[in-house]
């Protein structure tokens, strides 16, 4: 960035970065990204307080949450934070409770006008690939996210035409890592095991 600085300016400058939250800025890089025209923070977030410290272990909640505020309490105008959501079978059900996070009166992430962003949204949910895909979502739990959510809805279309995997197989990867990581994924996403007992 200094070496952009130093060649052109930085006042026409956007800048994309991702971050988890696990890691306030440096006041030195601070004062270059206040330069530029734009700073778009995308924040990967896949759910709210214990259950992303589930999800995205070791990070911790109170940590994420005191480098974003450190982060919004800049208050530099050209500073825009996105979420960023990974959507698996286990969070999926709590996408509403971290989007009303987000939104919500914390404003944690502000809305901001997109002229300069035509991107911007304040909680961009993805499909979750891997270990944790979208696949091994149960069918009886596909049927409730449509029924809670509405068909319409952007995570009910994401799961409407994935193809089906056997939900056995995730939760067998499941009890593997929480009995090495000392977790228990029934009592940090509890409204969805009844879906993985009677798929």
């Amino acid at each position: 960035l200094n070496a952009v600085k130093n060649a052109i300016g930085l006042s026409n400058v956007t800048i994309t970065f991702a971050t988890n939250g696990s890691v306030k800025p440096q006041k030195r890089l601070l004062n270059l990204l206040k330069e530029c025209k734009l700073v778009k923070i995308n924040v990967s977030i896949d759910a709210y307080a214990e259950r992303n410290e589930y999800i995205r272990p070791p990070l911790k909640w109170k940590k994420i949450l005191s480098n974003l505020k450190y982060i919004r309490d800049l208050d530099y105008p050209n500073f825009v934070m996105m979420a960023l959501s990974t959507i698996n079978p286990l969070n999926l059900y709590y996408y509403d409770e971290l989007y009303q996070w987000i939104t919500g009166v914390n404003e944690m992430f502000r809305e901001y006008d997109p002229k300069d962003s035509s991107d911007y949204r304040r909680v961009l949910p993805n499909r979750c690939v891997g270990s944790l895909d979208l696949q091994y979502t149960p069918q009886s739990l596909r049927d409730a996210i449509i029924e809670k959510y509405g068909a319409e809805h952007e995570i009910s279309k994401m799961i409407s035409n994935i193809q089906k995997r056997p939900a056995s197989s995730l939760v067998a990867y499941l009890d593997k890592w929480d009995k090495l990581r000392g977790t228990d994924w029934r009592t940090t996403f509890p409204e969805v095991v009844k879906y993985f007992e009677h798929p």
